[in-house]
């Protein structure tokens, strides 16, 4: 049977195969290609030319487009910053997800540095997964006509279709609401940048335990920065042992730091001063102690990010619409050995 080139590939497209495979089957030089690829192609066809009568071949494709979204290989671009443990985690979650609609990963992660903003203009992608922790101004993947999910980020742009928060401000209100209970009262908070609505969110939940159990909030007891090892070991050392029963750190690195400058000066937590943190999967604690912590829900961030970018995609392909899902996660507190109990 006689096709031009640009209909041979939308069968192609339309089956997941590669144009050459349905050229030697259209060509009968499919010796050495299944019956049930051929059977698929062929199927394809007559469904193909059927409707060609009607519209051009363009039109034609929307009109499977259920069936184009099921067979059609979908290419998504996931960007991490950095390899967490709980990024790793938001990952087996993506992945998961994906395997369920056949969905190519396709992994960008940067390490520390910031990404090549041509990266995508390379890779003809379906959607994208965003969770990369930089300043929003230096962002310009959006420009991008591809639906997007945002994993715990508040980034506003066109082409965002859903967004996975985890709940920080209830998170941070039970972590001090836990301290308040155990009889600490003058808890020192540290956080990362009050330019980070991630951050002043937590600080909300924390203002608001004080609130409710009657303790005054005051920003002597609150030191911003940035959530780092190497910057936490150097406040640790300007911590006030007597002025403060309790630390309250706002992510992971901050604690690390934190615990490995105490162990090293032999200051005993819990006993000389007790600490909770967030997401404590990894403290560098060369002791046997095992950090209280707010753990969030990683594996759900990412599979429900994915859930949510391919609905948006196949609703694309079936109604030419796109939907907007949001969706706020809750935490839990994991409680371990790292926090006092005052009588």
């Amino acid at each position: 049977m006689e096709m031009d080139l640009e209909k041979i590939s939308n069968i192609a497209g339309l089956a997941g195969l590669k144009t050459s495979t349905v050229f030697k089957i259209l060509h009968h030089q499919d010796k050495n290609i299944n019956k049930r690829t051929k059977d698929k192609v062929n199927l394809l066809l007559k469904k193909y030319l059927r409707n060609e009568k009607k519209q051009d071949a363009k039109s034609n494709l929307s009109q499977f487009n259920e069936f184009n979204y099921e067979k059609k290989i979908k290419n998504i671009g996931v960007l991490i910053s950095n390899k967490t443990t709980l990024n790793k985690k938001i990952i087996e979650g993506i992945k998961s997800r994906a395997k369920e609609d056949n969905a190519n990963i396709l992994l960008y992660n940067d390490g520390n540095n910031f990404l090549d903003k041509n990266i995508l203009k390379s890779t003809p992608l379906d959607g994208l997964l965003f969770n990369i922790v930089k300043d929003e101004d230096e962002i310009d993947f959006f420009d991008y006509n591809i639906p997007t999910v945002i994993m715990d980020k508040y980034i506003d742009a066109k082409n965002i279709v859903g967004r996975v928060f985890v709940d920080n401000k209830k998170a941070s209100y039970d972590a001090t609401n836990y301290l308040i209970n155990h009889g600490h009262k003058n808890i020192l908070y540290i956080t990362g940048s009050n330019k980070d609505n991630i951050y002043m969110d937590k600080l909300e939940g924390y203002k608001e335990a004080l609130k409710y159990n009657n303790l005054k909030f005051s920003f002597e007891n609150i030191i911003f920065g940035e959530c780092s090892y190497r910057w936490s070991y150097k406040i640790a050392k300007t911590i006030d042992l007597n002025k403060y029963s309790a630390i309250f750190c706002a992510c992971n690195d901050i604690a690390n730091g934190i615990v490995s400058y105490f162990e090293e000066n032999n200051i005993s937590i819990p006993e000389d001063i007790s600490l909770i943190t967030y997401f404590g999967d990894n403290p560098k604690a060369k002791s046997n102690l095992k950090l209280t912590t707010i753990k969030e829900p990683s594996f759900e961030i990412g599979y429900k990010a994915m859930d949510i970018l391919l609905n948006n995609i196949k609703n694309k392909y079936n109604t030419g619409q796109e939907l907007i899902g949001n969706i706020n996660l809750l935490t839990s507190l994991i409680e371990k050995n790292s926090v006092k109990k005052l009588s």
